[in-house]
């Protein structure tokens, strides 16, 4: 009976964050981190619109899809909308908070391309470098045409892996979370995430075969954390220092980087995904996303942690065209050339995941010119869209596996664009 009493009591308490959440800690007034405040009409955001939005992802909540999101909307610099819902640990029942920390897994992959193009912008990178100049054990990739991982079938790479390729993965590079084949399970052999060391990173998977033969087609994959190798051998640093210097530091991000100290652990959120009877239950981290300290490497595709509002004040220094808060980290033309199609000269110019999506130098892009916007999401159900022509910063965040289960990107884009005036 009163493990019963205790049930009821739990539910009755997380059904009550759900709703309690809406009304969260007050925002920073208007000048203060991460951005000023502003009504939603001053920045000709509609409140029906916004009441709709709050009902579409209580409502997930509610369901029990997603254990709990924080959502951020921002136009022309403001903040008009910051919200959190259900719980950040379904086992704990702690609430989800604005400071929340989590992973968000494949958006490292658009700081990773902001730190390349900078690098870029210095003259110590080219587009159109191969990548064998920095990482020498690619120097003759081999293609997997056939056979099997026991047996492959190769043949040489008639072209060299570039820069350019590694951030619109059309390099011939593979995922092993991806659809499984025999490519799959070779690179699931070399244990990739559980390198020590971006060195050994690189050193698993130089021995791997290509999936395709270089700038041929797009293939989601380990670019980035190739680029994480690159950008250490070309700046004379670790990943991370680099990273640091260059554009947390300047940007004032306070919690983002690939562990979280102990000191702030328990702002984690815990990854959630539906049990057996389809309860949410904790999942273990993947990709080795490791929290800890000294575990796993740099991974500049998948392993950072953030907060968002530490992404917000990233994504809208992109927004602004490179800068905010007087700290320029690109030129408005490189902005303006991450978000370009990099696929418009292929015979399929969209990426594997959309068919109405290309990919740009880091980005996922809408081809509909009436938006221009673009961004990217993570493996663990996490999402941004930066639009300057709106001049729309949108994110959700969750912790929830497998990526998007439930289709909560696309209702969510849909109801921030309704919502504009």
């Amino acid at each position: 009976m009163f493990r019963s009493l205790r049930c009821a009591l739990r539910l009755c308490v997380l059904g009550a964050l759900c709703t309690a959440c809406l009304c969260a800690a007050p925002a920073p007034a208007a000048g203060r981190w991460p951005l000023a405040e502003a009504s939603p009409a001053a920045c000709r955001v509609s409140d029906v619109g916004l009441d709709r939005l709050h009902t579409l992802l209580r409502d997930s909540v509610g369901r029990g899809d997603h254990a709990g999101f924080v959502t951020v909307f921002a136009r022309d610099g403001k903040i008009v909308d910051w919200q959190t819902y259900g719980v950040r640990d379904v086992a704990a029942g702690t609430p989800m908070l604005r400071d929340t920390i989590l992973r968000i897994y494949s958006m490292s992959k658009i700081v990773t391309a902001v730190a390349v193009l900078a690098l870029i912008e210095d003259g110590k990178l080219a587009l159109e470098d191969p990548l064998a100049k920095f990482l020498p054990a690619f120097a003759a990739p081999q293609v997997m045409t056939g056979g099997t991982a026991d047996a492959p079938q190769l043949t040489t790479a008639t072209r060299s892996i570039t820069i350019r390729q590694l951030l619109s993965h059309t390099g011939g590079l593979h995922y092993d979370i991806l659809e499984p084949s025999p490519l799959t399970e070779l690179y699931q052999r070399a244990d990739l995430w559980n390198a020590p060391s971006i060195a050994e990173f690189v050193r698993r998977a130089a021995k791997l075969p290509l999936k395709t033969q270089p700038g041929t087609e797009f293939n989601y994959s380990i670019g980035a954390d190739l680029l994480g190798a690159v950008i250490e051998q070309v700046s004379g640093t670790d990943f991370e220092s680099f990273l640091r210097h260059r554009i947390f530091a300047p940007l004032k991000l306070r919690d983002t980087g690939f562990d979280v100290p102990e000191a702030k652990r328990f702002r984690l959120a815990a990854l959630s995904k539906h049990g057996s009877v389809g309860k949410l239950v904790a999942a273990d981290p993947i990709i080795g996303a490791y929290a800890e300290p000294g575990r796993g490497f740099a991974s500049g595709g998948a392993g950072l942690f953030s907060t968002a509002a530490d992404y917000l004040r990233f994504a809208q220094m992109l927004c602004n065209g490179g800068e905010l808060d007087g700290a320029r980290i690109l030129k408005s033309d490189t902005v303006k050339r991450l978000a370009v199609n990099e696929l418009a000269g292929f015979a399929k110019p969209t990426h594997q995941f959309s068919a109405s999506h290309g990919w740009g130098l880091g980005v996922e892009v809408e081809l509909d010119p009436a938006t221009a916007a673009f961004g990217w999401a993570g493996a663990a159900t996490t999402y941004v869209r930066i639009s300057p022509r709106e001049g729309t910063v949108v994110l959700l965040f969750a912790q929830h596996i497998p990526f998007n289960e439930h289709g909560i990107f696309a209702p969510f884009v849909a109801a921030t664009r309704a919502a504009l005036k």
